[in-house]
């Protein structure tokens, strides 16, 4: 194929909504895991490993909230966004009052209470006074805030904004945490992490409410959708109740591995984990396009799903294979003793990565055919095997057996979610 040839073949994929919509947010995700990694080795390198520790179960903890909290409504945005047509203004506007009230709430109940009944944050006495209990509660609500208009504006087919927004936040946080390393020698990490979220919070909402929303009823008004009343009410039940499980997974490992090996050993985890997490990003994100574009069009699923499936393993079979190859040296930016603790654990779950795109797809499968119980059911699989096998793992190979917990729960729920959900939507309209 000729230069102008191979240059016209990646405009067109470029112009293609399912791809353009799914690089920007992986674009989103690369600043933000490209910042966040920045980010993470200053407060590496400023704070001591123990400081380190206990900030990050403090923020997982603070993630955990906010995905529970949230009820899991950005991925309910976007399945219903995209066909609200006039209601979509007061869609957005339900999520944010039920999710932001919700977080505040869980957020001040909960982080109230480890101050009072101790935490594997403890070591950051800041945190068990009122101040920091607010401050924990504020950035548990913001944080719910922020992952909603992430999915307002994939819903909405401005993803072409949440890199800006996303990179913003994360330039925010690098330079509010270099000004403020000597004036807050151990809450520097946590303060850095919320206050910019709050700001960008406030900015994104002006924006949707006087620009975004009102285009997106001027042009689509006359849609009504397919999910409402009871059955959307059932769908984000059964939703909501499957993130929680896909939270315990994700944000609660981190805190796990804090309270059963230590914050010094949790500090190690959490950069693996956090790399880890970003590249799981690739799938999700190319899984909400697909549920948006699906929607959106209206289009036979069994095409776009082959597709996305190619594209998706064609970008993370490489990023594995880098990571395993590279995963000592990488860690050792951040320190030698984050290398000689983490590769395996690293290396190990980068091979998850590839199962673990499979139940992505699968689970974005069944909420375009509106299938909750089934996402629900995948869902509940991987977090009950991951932690289960965490807890056994992680006494006699530390954070390596968290890893291979992981791993392998998410081998075995593909194993059992591609021949009912990924296999016969690819043979539909083939």
């Amino acid at each position: 194929m000729t230069r102008p040839a191979v240059v016209g073949s990646a405009i067109a994929h470029l112009r293609t909504p399912v791809y353009r919509n799914a690089y920007a947010l992986m674009l989103s995700n690369l600043l933000a895991s490209g910042l966040g990694l920045v980010y993470w080795t200053i407060a590496a390198r400023s704070y001591p490993d123990a400081v380190m520790g206990a900030s990050s179960a403090a923020i997982s903890m603070l993630l955990f909230l906010s995905g529970a909290a949230q009820l899991n409504l950005r991925p309910a945005l976007l399945r219903m966004l995209p066909e609200a047509g006039a209601g979509a203004p007061r869609l957005v506007a339900r999520a944010y009052l039920v999710a932001g009230g919700a977080s505040l709430l869980v957020g001040l109940v909960v982080f109230g209470g480890g101050a009072i009944m101790g935490s594997p944050w403890e070591t950051l006495p800041e945190l068990a006074t009122l101040p920091g209990v607010l401050l924990l509660a504020v950035g548990t609500a913001a944080w719910s805030l922020s992952n909603l208009q992430d999915g307002a504006l994939a819903g909405l087919r401005r993803t072409l904004w949440v890199p800006a927004e996303n990179a913003l936040y994360a330039i925010a946080k690098i330079v509010a945490l270099l000004l403020l390393v000597a004036a807050l020698p151990t809450l520097g990490i946590v303060v850095t992490w919320i206050v910019p979220s709050v700001a960008v919070v406030v900015l994104i909402t002006i924006l949707l409410a006087t620009r975004w929303l009102p285009a997106h009823v001027r042009a689509s008004g006359d849609r009504t959708a397919d999910l409402a009343g009871r059955r959307a009410l059932t769908f984000v039940a059964a939703d909501s109740v499957g993130a929680l499980f896909l939270l315990g997974s994700t944000t609660l490992l981190p805190v796990l591995v804090v309270g059963v090996a230590g914050p010094t050993m949790g500090a190690y985890f959490a950069i693996a984990w956090t790399i880890l997490t970003a590249l799981a990003l690739l799938s999700q994100n190319m899984a909400a396009s697909l549920t948006v574009e699906t929607i959106h069009s209206r289009d036979a699923l069994g095409p776009q799903l082959r597709r996305v499936i190619a594209n998706v393993y064609r970008l993370l079979v490489p990023l594995v294979v880098a990571v395993v190859v590279l995963a000592e040296w990488g860690l050792g930016v951040f320190g030698a003793a984050y290398a000689e603790s983490a590769t395996a654990a690293l290396r190990i779950g980068a091979v998850g990565l590839l199962p673990a795109a499979a139940v992505t797809l699968s689970v974005a499968v069944a909420r375009i055919h509106a299938r909750p119980r089934s996402v629900l059911a995948t869902q509940a699989a991987v977090s009950l095997s991951t932690l289960g096998g965490a807890l056994v793992l992680i006494g006699p190979m530390g954070i390596t057996g968290v890893a291979l917990a992981w791993t392998v729960a998410q081998t075995l729920v593909c194993l059992v979610v591609v021949p009912r959900e990924l296999l016969p939507a690819l043979r539909a309209d083939a």
